[in-house]
């Protein structure tokens, strides 16, 4: 999965930019970079995904009641564990990637507010 961090529609490119919309960028990022875990646990531990999982224990417990099977019963909580397992690596692995990009385009913003205030 492929991950862009774009501020807004309409950033101008960097010849463009005054210190004061560098600045409004780097918050921007900045907070971005302090709330992007939250977000991304959010989307994969959300309601959605624990009502997802709720339907496939209901349909596991159907599949027992008409096999008699205790396989389908011992399945439910391992069937659980594994996808909230999965939410919390994938929440995880996609907040370090966005993270290194974010902080990326700080630098980049950085390094180019510095060379703006030099060239002042």
């Amino acid at each position: 999965m492929k991950i862009d961090v774009e501020l807004t529609s309409n950033v101008p490119d960097d010849a463009s930019l005054s210190i004061d919309q560098i600045d409004e960028l780097i918050k921007s990022l900045q907070y971005a970079y302090k709330t992007i875990r939250s977000d991304m646990y959010s989307h994969f531990l959300s309601t959605k995904v624990l009502i997802r999982e709720l339907v496939f224990v209901g349909i596991l417990y159907l599949l027992y009641m008409i096999s008699n099977d205790l396989f389908y019963i011992y399945f439910m909580p391992v069937s659980i564990l594994i996808s909230f397992v999965a939410g919390i690596v994938s929440a995880e692995v996609l907040t370090k990637k966005t993270r290194e990009t974010m902080k990326e385009k700080m630098n980049h913003y950085l390094q180019l507010k510095k060379r703006l205030q030099e060239a002042a």
